[in-house]
């Protein structure tokens, strides 16, 4: 593909730790689509970000915050090398290592903003 002139990009929903971990760079001109687009990174430079506002971010907080516990739901919120959560339950946890990735881990509180990820450890 490379003597074509052709670069392999991954491109995936997921956030960049895993895509990097997934596709470590092997060759200089590694790129990745990460947070389906929202993270863009090209060479180890980030090319393009898409943050959610402030206001929006904490809106959803709340509305997190304001689910039953029945609802089983929790909030990660990403940066380009790590990742926020605010529940500290194992089932949460493993949950959201699986899907970061362990490179940074996860820290736990809230940062002003950022991409936003809602997640159901029950699949729902």
């Amino acid at each position: 593909m490379q003597q074509r002139g052709i670069e392999f990009v991954p491109a995936s929903g997921n956030p960049y730790p895993t895509l990097a971990r997934l596709f470590p760079p092997g060759r200089p001109n590694v790129s990745y689509i990460a947070e389906n687009g929202a993270l863009i990174i090209h060479r180890g430079q980030v090319l393009s970000r898409f943050d959610v506002d402030a206001p929006s971010v904490h809106h959803v907080i709340g509305l997190v915050r304001q689910s039953s516990p029945g609802d089983d739901v929790g909030l990660i919120i990403c940066h380009p090398d790590t990742a926020y959560v605010e529940r500290r339950d194992s089932a949460f946890l493993t949950g959201a290592c699986r899907f970061m990735g362990k490179q940074k881990g996860l820290r736990l509180g809230v940062p002003p903003s950022q991409r936003l990820f809602l997640c159901a450890p029950g699949g729902a």
